[in-house]
């Protein structure tokens, strides 16, 4: 077994693109937690064995309100699987557009092919964004609250670690209730979009400047999405 397991779930209908199993999206939040699947990961199913290598998967799907009630299950809400999904949740038309006129920027697509080429070839970790010790790559210091230690970061990391502090403090002076524990992973998700948006500029396992910021500013637009979607539906099945 020496490729790894990836997969890319796209569909226009989350409902139909999913086998109805009650386990299904407990799966799909297990094989999320990467950090708890370093090398191989074993099927949880009882009827069928099977091992994966590497396990990542990456989801891009659409479903409306009344699928969504019959689909998932309070389990799922409340359980880890919403809170591990950026959802864009919308009730109108962002603008009038019937498709008839060509793109005026259509993708390149053997551009984009051969960019993903090599961006596939990378290995190992991302550059750390903060260090105990001050060297060329972590000038920036900044006095940790809790211990009152100092510690150094690259811009990139000094932005993150001040805008972390301050969202940690807004959750805790307004008691917000996140019963999905959307909020509690947050911090992790801008990372991983950092990382995202980082590797869409250059092919570097390193976190800019600008795709932090980048990365804050478009999860904070997120994250109330979640909220909005599952108001009110602590009753499903």
């Amino acid at each position: 077994m020496n490729a790894k397991s990836t997969a890319f779930i796209c569909s226009s209908e989350l409902t139909s693109s999913i086998v109805e199993d009650k386990v299904a999206t407990d799966i799909l939040t297990d094989l999320y937690d990467r950090q708890y699947n370093i090398g191989e990961w074993r099927s949880l199913l009882k009827m069928e064995q099977f091992n994966l290598k590497d396990p990542t998967i990456t989801m891009l799907t659409a479903t409306n309100e009344a699928h969504s009630n019959d689909f998932f299950a309070k389990k799922d809400i409340h359980g880890g699987y919403f809170a591990r999904t950026f959802i864009i949740s919308e009730s109108k038309r962002n603008r009038a557009n019937s498709l008839l006129v060509p793109l005026r920027n259509p993708p390149k697509y053997d551009e984009l092919t051969n960019y993903l080429k090599e961006v596939g070839k990378l290995k190992g970790v991302f550059k750390p964004i903060g260090s105990r010790d001050q060297t060329d790559d972590y000038p920036l210091p900044h006095i940790e609250r809790e211990t009152g230690e100092t510690n150094y970061f690259s811009t990139a990391g000094l932005i993150y670690e001040q805008w972390y502090e301050g969202f940690i403090d807004q959750m805790q002076n307004q008691e917000i209730s996140d019963e999905t524990g959307t909020l509690n992973r947050f911090g992790d998700s801008v990372l991983k979009v950092a990382m995202l948006l980082s590797l869409s500029r250059s092919p570097e396992l390193y976190i800019d400047e600008g795709s932090m910021q980048l990365a804050i500013e478009y999860c904070q637009r997120l994250v109330g999405n979640v909220r909005s979607m599952t108001q009110g539906k602590k009753g499903l099945r």
